[in-house]
């Protein structure tokens, strides 16, 4: 039996293993004066020393490193429906949404005075739909957003699961819909 040691100190037989059983690494074998000058013998495929019995090792090769993973694909993400009152808009995957009466929103016009929900900030909340999950933060807000009728933390993102309410100071609820892809 001949003995060599990995990188790590391990300690086997490169003739049974071309590698350390417990770490993995290649042999470092120091085979000493070749009997004759013939050269190493041929690399095997995935890169490993051909191994004979009785013949030194001359030569360690690293092991071809296996292929980069294949990635899955994306799953698809249904739109997320928001109802406020009796509006309804949609929220695509990976989109942000401003909530609130401020003229730079764009669905501001669902807070508006005369929808009767005038308890609303300017720049009430943000809500964040990503991977089919939801995320609300408070931006601040004068009356609060809550989750389940807790009021939450401004500045902190929350996120909110299905079957949770979502509101917006005392009275506006508002409707999430997952929906299916």
């Amino acid at each position: 039996m001949s003995s060599a040691q990995c990188k790590r100190g391990h300690t086997g037989d490169p003739q049974l293993t071309p590698q350390c059983r417990e770490c993995g690494s290649d042999w470092i074998v120091d085979a000493g004066p070749a009997p004759d000058p013939a050269p190493a013998a041929p690399a095997a495929p995935g890169g490993r020393v051909s191994l004979r019995k009785g013949e030194p090792v001359t030569e360690v090769v690293s092991p071809t490193p296996a292929p980069a993973p294949v990635p899955e694909p994306a799953a698809v993400v249904a739109p997320l429906r928001l109802t406020v009152g009796s509006r309804t808009i949609t929220i695509a995957d990976g989109e942000t949404v401003g909530l609130g009466r401020s003229p730079d929103y764009p669905h501001a016009d669902l807070f508006a005075p005369e929808s009767g929900f005038d308890n609303v900030s300017r720049i009430h909340a943000a809500l964040r739909y990503a991977g089919g999950r939801v995320y609300v933060t408070d931006l601040g807000s004068s009356n609060g957003t809550f989750v389940n009728g807790t009021r939450i933390e401004s500045g902190a993102e929350y996120e909110v699961h299905p079957g949770q309410a979502l509101r917006l100071a005392a009275d506006v609820p508002l409707g999430l819909d997952w929906g299916t892809p």
